[in-house]
């Protein structure tokens, strides 16, 4: 082995991958790892303007993948990897390196969800056994800084003193001194535009939450017109304004989701503005510029995919070279503060050869 292949990140050595290439030929980097787990390495040379490209790679056969990603910046950010049971975070530190960081050391501890609105303001949620955690980016360092004894869903990231988190036991704002639940109701995920300002959504039902008051509607009845022998439910909430609020519905169709209904709020009524075939839809992200992305699984008939909805049109969205049925997004991403640029995390089975599973962080800029 030549001395220029030995790697060296956060301490931990790790050889180039020199017989493996990246999804679609990208240029991004396979880096296997000795003992500690893989180290994503990003592409060598900067992506084209207004493009999907693959940034970063974890090792094949490493059966580990990316479980939530953040944009702090245009070439800064975290990603988290979960495998082995153990949670591993990489900090962005160009648009050329992912570095492993220091990261809390709990056993079977996943990172979920992760928000920012600067690389000074970075939060993330995740589950360990029997206990749901919010961890918090200060002076470089990741803390636990509140833990929950019921799931947490979701969170909206508004300022270091302006947090939201949605889940089982309700929804909760963070002042930058406390926590209080705003409302005791099952939330299974929201938006928020200020702080005491938010949308949750449940079941059938999406709830405002307004300076200590809470509305709900009930969508039951558009959402049935979707489903023919699914049991249609509500997926993300999405809000722009108090009178500009999207809510995505799924027809839960068995063994292949959707159909996927596009609702929207002016201020007194809801109707469908769009809509989509099948597929189960996964997270959701704003756009930058008044739309949102949609993820959609296809399993197991068709590979995953976007959806971007923008000016009432829902436009199904190719991504790169991934055209293999076992492409699968597993929801996370995150829009680069003040743009309309965006990553977004995936896993690629070959079908082909099963065992060669690895994450991948794609960007669109």
């Amino acid at each position: 082995m030549k001395p220029g292949n030995l790697l060296k990140v956060a301490g931990i050595s790790a050889l180039l991958c020199a017989g493996c290439t990246s999804v679609a030929s990208h240029g991004a980097t396979s880096v296997a790892s000795h003992g500690a787990g893989t180290v994503p390495q990003a592409r060598s040379q900067p992506p084209k303007p207004s493009a999907w490209h693959v940034v970063a790679t974890l090792a094949k056969n490493s059966d580990e993948t990316f479980s939530a990603v953040v944009a702090t910046g245009e070439a800064s950010g975290w990603a988290f990897k979960f495998g082995t049971g153990v949670t591993s975070a990489y900090e962005r530190t160009s648009a050329t390196t992912w570095q492993q960081a220091p990261f809390p050391s709990m056993k079977m501890l996943n990172i979920t969800d992760a928000k920012a609105t600067s690389s000074s303001n970075a939060w993330a949620i995740g589950s360990a056994p029997f206990q749901w955690l919010v961890l918090r980016l200060a002076d470089g360092k990741w803390s636990v800084v509140k833990t929950f004894d019921s799931p947490i869903y979701g969170e909206s990231v508004l300022a270091p003193s302006n947090v939201w988190v949605f889940g089982g036991d309700g929804t909760y704002h963070y002042d930058g001194h406390a926590w209080l639940r705003v409302s005791s109701s099952f939330a299974a995920g929201g938006y928020a535009l200020s702080a005491n300002d938010a949308w949750t959504y449940a079941d059938t039902t999406v709830t405002h939450l307004m300076g200590g008051s809470a509305k709900t509607f009930t969508l039951a009845t558009l959402l049935r017109l979707e489903a023919s022998t699914g049991v249609p439910k509500l997926s993300e909430v999405f809000a722009l304004s108090d009178t500009d609020v999207y809510a995505i519905g799924d027809g839960d169709t068995p063994f292949q989701g959707g159909p996927i209904a596009i609702y929207h709020y002016d201020g007194s009524t809801w109707k469908k503005v769009a809509a989509y075939n099948f597929g189960d839809p996964g997270r959701l992200s704003p756009d930058g510029a008044g739309g949102f992305w949609l993820t959609v699984t296809q399993f197991p008939s068709a590979p995953s995919m976007l959806l971007h909805y923008s000016g009432g049109r829902l436009t199904p969205v190719a991504l790169p070279g991934i055209s293999d049925p076992g492409f699968f997004l597993f929801g996370g991403m995150s829009r680069v503060p003040g743009t309309t640029h965006l990553l977004v995390i995936g896993n690629t089975t070959a079908q082909s050869d099963a065992v060669n599973s690895y994450g991948i962080i794609l960007q669109l800029s």
